[in-house]
C-alpha cells in the first residue's frame, strides 16, 4: 500500500491507490530516465524531467474500480529507486519550484503534489543545500559534473520566495514529524544545519531552520525566509505572499528571533504584511512604542511627500491604516508614553489625535501634553489640550526627566525654549516664539487661577515679561486715554487677556450728578467707559476681560446697545455693570451662553422702595421675574442658575509734580549740574542708563493735566516733556499686593509715599530708568514675603540700585536669601532705612542684615546734621537730611508736599547712588563698570569729602 496522505495533504480527498506490480514500473517510466542522458550536465538532465513528471500528475485519471497503477504511484516508485538518491530528489524538489517554468500557473497543484511525494520520505531535503550531501554522494562524479556559480538556496527558502504557502506548510509539518520520529537518530541530520548544532529540541530546531537567513544567494543575501516571504518577488499573487507569511508566523518563536521583517513592512507601507503580523499570536511583540513611533514618522513622511493625496483621504493611505492598526492594539508602558505623545505632537498628527482622543486619554499621561505642544509650537494641539485639560496650565512638568533634566516648568516657560541634544539641556529658542500660543496660554492661566498672588508667581516663573493682569482705576480716565507717545510704548503694558477691569463710581461727586427732568433726551450721552475700553482694545491690545465691573450713573448712563457690543467684544464672563433696569435681551445668544455671572439692578417703583414694605414687594417681584426667566430658558441650561436679591444704595484736579522743581528746591547747585548733565547726554547719544528699583507702595502714574491742552504735532500726538514727567521715567513695574482675588495696581497708588520717594530719586538722577515694585497699599502692611519677591523681581530686571524706604520688625530667611544674593552675588547697591520709632526698637530689617551683607543704612537728620530719631540699631552708614523735604503734592491723594523721615533720606541716597553710576558711565563710555565694582564705586564717592 502507498503511504497514506497527511490530513492537510492535497491528496486527502482521493482514494488510496491499489497495490501495483513493481516490475512494470521501469517500463512505464522510460521518459523519467532522461536524466541519465550522457553528454549533458546532471543539473540540466534532472531539470528536463520535472515538466514531464508534472504532466503525468496533471493528466492523472483515477479509476477507483480498477487496480490500475496511477501516475502518482509511478512517480512515487521512481523517487524510491536506488539510483534516485538525495542528489536527484533534491534537484527535482528544487526545480519543481522553479519560477521560470511555463507550467508555473497551470501545474500549481501538481507542483505541490510532487513536492509532497518527495517530502513524505525525505523532509530534510527542504532545509538542505547541496553542500550537505554533495561530499558524501557515491555518484558525485556523475551528479556534480557541473560547476556551481553560486550556492543555491534551500528549497524551503525558495518556496518562501515564490510565495508557495502550501509547500511551505508541508515542509514545516513533515520536517517536524521527521524530527520527532523515534526510529533512528534523524534529528542529528537537521541539527547540523542550524547555528546551534547538536540541539535535540525538535521545536527549537524547526524554528531555527525556518528562521535561518540565507547568506549566499544574490540580492537576497542575509534575508530570512520570513523577510523573503514578505517580499515574495516571484510570487504569482499577493494572496500567495500573505498566505505564506501566515504559515511562517504560526511557527512558535519565529518572531522572537532577530528579524527586521515587521520594521521593513512599516517603512515600506506594506499594510497587509503588517496586519498579518498583528493578527498572529506574536502580535504583542510588535505593538510596542518604538513601532508606534516609527509608524507615526512614516505617516508624517508620506504626508510631506504627497500632501494632496492625504486631503480628505487619509484613511486610504497605507501608512495611515498601519498606524491605526497599531494604536488599536496598543498597551503603552509609562516610560514610553511621553515619547509617543511627543512624536505625535512634533509631527502635528492632529488627525490621529482627533479620531482617537478618548483612547489617547487612557493610553497617555495627560499632565505633560500641553507642555509638549508649547515646546514644539503646535497651536492646534495647544488649543485642544487647553480645552480638554484646562488645569494643566497650572501644573509644572519636567519634560526631559527621562534624560536627566528633572526641573519642572509651567507650559508658558517652554514657549521660549528648545531642547539642545548636544548639551542635554533646554536653551533659549533660536526661532521666534509663537505669539498666538503665548496669548492662548496666558488667557487660560488667567482664567484658571483665581489667586492673584499665585497667578503672578506662575507667570513670573515662566520666565517671560508679564504685563498687567487687571485694570482698576478711580479718577484717571481722561489721563489714560490721552497719554500717548509715538516714540515708545506707554506703560502699563497689558496681556491680551486680563483678569478684571473695574471702573469707579462715575457720579460720586454731588455737583457732577445729573437729575431727572423733562429734557433728558437732549443731554449728551456719556462714553468715557467706552473710550477707556476702546483704548484698552486698540492701544493696549486687550482682547478678553474675564470680569468687567462698571459703576455707572443713576441718570443718563452709558448706552445699553454699546454695552452689549463691548461685552461681546471682550468675551466677558462676569458682568457687573451698575445700570438700572438693564435688559438682557440686548445680549446675543453666544454672549448669554458665555456669561457665568450677571449682576442686574432693578429700580422697582421708586416711591414704594423707600419703605420696608415697598422694598419687600419689589424684591418679590424681581425674584418672580427671575424665576420666570429661568423657567423659559430651562432647555438651554448647562448648570442650574442661582440668584440673590438684596437692597443697595446707589452711591455709597491739579497737575503733576515737576521733577526739575524738586531738584531745584532740594539742592540748587545740584539742579544746575543736572541741567548741564542732561544737555551732555543729548550730545553723547545713547548709553546704558542706571536702573533703579523702588520697593514701596507703588506710584501714581498720570500725565500732567496741563499737557492735555498742549498743541498736537503733525503725527496727531501731544508732545510731553520727558525730563519733567515721572511716568516717562518708568520702564516697568509689578505689584506684590493681593487679597487673592485682586491685585493692587502699582501704577495707581492710593497713598502718596511711593510716588514722592520716586520723585526724589528721579529728580536727583534725571537720566535713570525706574522699576516700581509695590509691596503695600499704604505705609503699613508690608510683609517679608512681599519684599523678598520684590527683591527677586528687581534682580531679574538687572537693576543697579534698590531703594527700600521702610523697616520691618520681623526677620525672614527668605528675605535674607534674596538680599544676600543681590548684595553678595549681583553686587547691587541697596539703600534701606532705619526705623523712626526710637531706641526701644533693637532690630529692623533689612537694615539689620548689615553685619553680613553690604547694605547702605540711611537715617534722617535735620539741616544741621542732628539725627531726628535716636536708634539702638548699629550706627548708620550715612545721615542725610530728611526733615520736611519738598517732594511735591500728589494729585487726587491726601499728601503733604514735604514729608519727613528716614524713608525720605533713603530715597535721596538711592538717587545719589544712581547719579554716581550715571556719571561714571558717561565719563567711561568705552568701559562698562563691572557689577563687582558697582557698590565700591558708589561707596567711594559717597564717603568722599
Amino acid at each position: 500500500m502507498n503511504t497514506p496522505p497527511k490530513p492537510n495533504s492535497v491528496f486527502s480527498q482521493r482514494p488510496p491507490s491499489p497495490k501495483i506490480n513493481e516490475n512494470s514500473v521501469s517500463e512505464q517510466l522510460d521518459p523519467l530516465d532522461a536524466w541519465k542522458q550522457e553528454g549533458k550536465e546532471f543539473d540540466t538532465n534532472v531539470k528536463s524531467i520535472v515538466n514531464p513528471i508534472l504532466d503525468m500528475l496533471r493528466s492523472e485519471a483515477v479509476d477507483i474500480d480498477t487496480n490500475k497503477e496511477t501516475n502518482k504511484d509511478k512517480v512515487a516508485k521512481f523517487l524510491q529507486r536506488q539510483d534516485c538518491d538525495d542528489c536527484v530528489a533534491w534537484m527535482i524538489l528544487y526545480h519543481s519550484l522553479d519560477y521560470k517554468s511555463k507550467y508555473r500557473e497551470e501545474n500549481a497543484e501538481e507542483r505541490v503534489n510532487l513536492c509532497e511525494l518527495i517530502l513524505l520520505k525525505r523532509p530534510y531535503l527542504a532545509f538542505e543545500e547541496p553542500s550537505a550531501f554533495r561530499s558524501i554522494c557515491n555518484l558525485k562524479e556523475i551528479h556534480w559534473n557541473f560547476p556551481l556559480n553560486e550556492t543555491p538556496p534551500t528549497p524551503f527558502w525558495k518556496a518562501a520566495r515564490m510565495g508557495n504557502a502550501k509547500v511551505i506548510r508541508r515542509m514545516i509539518s513533515y520536517g517536524r514529524d521527521f524530527c520527532k520520529d523515534p526510529a533512528g537518530n534523524k534529528i542529528e541530520r537537521l541539527s547540523s544545519l542550524t547555528p546551534e548544532k547538536g540541539t535535540t529540541d525538535s521545536g527549537k530546531l524547526i524554528q531555527d531552520l525556518v528562521w535561518k537567513p540565507w547568506k549566499e544567494f544574490r540580492s537576497d543575501r542575509g534575508k530570512t525566509a520570513l523577510k523573503i516571504a514578505a517580499l515574495s518577488p516571484d510570487a504569482g499573487t499577493d494572496k500567495g505572499r500573505i498566505e505564506t507569511l501566515d504559515v511562517l508566523l504560526k511557527v512558535p518563536g519565529i518572531a522572537d528571533a532577530d528579524d527586521d521583517t515587521f520594521a521593513w513592512a512599516l517603512d515600506e507601507g506594506k499594510e497587509k504584511v503588517v496586519e498579518k503580523f498583528l493578527g498572529a499570536d506574536c502580535a504583542k511583540l510588535f505593538v510596542k512604542s518604538k513601532y508606534i513611533i516609527q509608524a507615526m514618522e512614516n505617516y508624517f513622511e508620506s504626508m510631506t511627500k504627497d500632501h494632496s493625496s492625504h486631503q480628505g483621504n487619509a484613511d486610504r493611505v497605507p501608512e495611515y491604516k498601519i498606524l491605526q492598526s497599531l494604536i488599536e492594539k496598543a498597551e503603552i508602558p509609562d516610560a514610553d508614553k511621553i515619547e509617543i505623545a511627543e512624536t505625535m505632537i512634533k509631527r502635528d498628527l492632529k488627525d490621529i489625535w482627533d479620531e482617537r482622543a478618548t483612547q489617547w486619554d487612557k493610553l497617555l499621561k495627560t499632565d505633560g501634553l500641553l507642555h509638549l505642544a508649547v515646546l514644539h509650537q503646535k497651536l492646534s494641539f495647544v488649543d485642544t489640550f487647553l480645552k480638554s485639560y484646562p488645569g494643566s496650565v497650572l501644573s509644572p512638568v519636567a519634560l526631559r526627566k527621562h534624560m536627566g533634566d528633572k526641573a519642572e516648568h509651567y507650559p508658558l516657560w517652554y514657549n521660549n525654549k528648545q531642547w539642545d541634544k548636544a548639551s542635554s539641556k533646554f536653551i533659549d529658542r533660536k526661532d521666534t516664539a509663537s505669539k498666538d500660543i503665548r496669548t492662548a496660554i496666558v488667557r487660560s492661566t488667567v482664567r484658571q487661577e483665581k489667586d492673584m498672588q499665585e497667578l503672578m508667581r506662575i507667570l513670573q516663573a515662566s520666565g517671560e515679561p508679564v504685563h498687567e493682569l487687571f485694570f482698576d482705576i478711580s479718577e484717571f480716565v481722561q489721563s489714560l486715554i490721552q497719554h500717548r507717545d509715538p516714540k515708545k510704548p506707554v506703560l502699563p503694558l497689558y496681556e491680551e487677556t486680563i483678569r478684571y477691569a473695574e471702573f469707579p463710581a462715575l457720579d460720586l461727586k454731588v455737583e457732577d450728578r445729573e437729575s431727572f427732568n423733562h429734557n433728558n433726551h437732549f443731554t449728551v450721552p456719556h462714553v468715557e467707559v467706552f473710550d477707556v475700553l476702546n483704548w484698552l482694545h486698540d492701544d493696549k491690545g486687550v482682547r478678553s476681560i474675564i470680569e468687567l465691573k462698571v459703576q455707572d450713573r443713576l441718570i443718563n448712563p452709558h448706552d445699553e446697545i454699546r454695552i452689549a457690543q463691548n461685552v461681546k467684544r471682550f468675551n466677558v464672563e462676569v458682568l457687573d455693570w451698575k445700570i438700572l433696569d438693564l435688559s438682557i435681551s440686548i445680549f446675543e445668544k453666544e454672549v448669554k451662553e458665555r456669561i457665568k455671572e450677571l449682576h442686574l439692578y432693578s429700580s422697582g417703583k421708586r416711591a414704594e422702595t423707600m419703605t420696608a414694605a415697598g422694598y419687600e414687594a419689589t424684591r418679590k417681584d424681581v425674584e418672580a421675574g427671575l424665576k420666570k426667566l429661568a423657567d423659559e430658558s430651562k432647555s438651554s441650561w448647562t448648570k442650574k442658575p442661582t440668584w440673590e436679591v438684596k437692597p443697595r444704595f446707589w452711591n455709597s484736579p491739579p497737575g503733576q509734580v515737576n521733577l526739575d522743581e524738586i531738584a531745584q528746591k532740594l539742592a540748587p547747585k545740584l539742579a544746575v549740574f543736572l541741567h548741564d548733565l542732561k544737555g551732555l547726554e543729548r550730545n553723547l547719544g545713547n548709553f546704558r542708563r542706571t536702573k533703579v528699583a523702588i520697593i514701596d507702595n507703588g506710584i501714581l502714574g498720570i500725565t500732567p493735566r496741563s499737557s492735555y491742552n498742549k498743541p498736537i504735532d503733525a503725527g496727531g500726538e501731544r508732545q510731553l516733556n520727558d525730563d519733567r514727567s515721572l511716568l516717562s521715567r518708568v520702564k516697568d513695574g509689578c505689584s506684590f499686593v493681593d487679597d487673592h482675588s485682586k491685585l493692587g495696581s502699582w501704577l495707581f497708588a492710593s497713598d502718596p509715599h511711593g510716588t514722592q520717594m520716586a520723585n526724589l530719586i528721579c529728580a536727583i538722577d534725571p537720566l535713570c530708568d525706574l522699576y516700581v515694585a509695590k509691596v503695600t497699599e499704604d505705609k503699613s502692611g508690608i510683609t517679608n514675603d512681599r519684599v523678598a519677591r520684590a527683591v527677586e523681581w528687581a534682580i531679574s530686571k538687572d537693576v543697579d540700585v534698590i531703594s527700600m524706604s521702610f523697616a520691618l520688625l520681623e526677620k525672614s530667611t527668605k528675605l535674607k536669601t534674596q538680599v544676600e544674593y543681590a548684595g553678595l552675588t549681583k553686587r547691587i547697591v541697596m539703600a534701606c532705612s532705619t526705623h523712626d520709632q526710637g531706641e526701644r526698637i533693637t532690630e529692623a530689617w533689612p537694615a539689620s542684615f548689615k553685619a553680613s551683607i553690604p547694605l547702605m543704612i540711611i537715617t534722617a537728620c535735620d539741616e544741621y546734621g542732628r539725627i531726628l530719631r535716636q536708634s539702638s540699631l548699629p550706627e548708620p552708614d550715612y545721615m542725610i537730611q530728611g526733615q520736611k523735604v519738598w517732594a511735591g503734592d500728589i494729585p487726587f491723594l491726601d499728601s503733604r508736599e514735604s514729608p519727613t523721615g528716614s524713608s525720605v533720606s533713603t530715597a535721596i541716597a538711592a538717587g545719589l547712588s544712581s547719579l554716581i553710576l550715571t556719571c561714571d558711565r558717561m565719563a567711561n563710555r568705552n568701559r562698562e563698570l563691572p557689577n563687582e565694582e558697582r557698590y565700591a564705586r558708589v561707596e567711594h564717592f559717597l564717603k568722599k569729602k
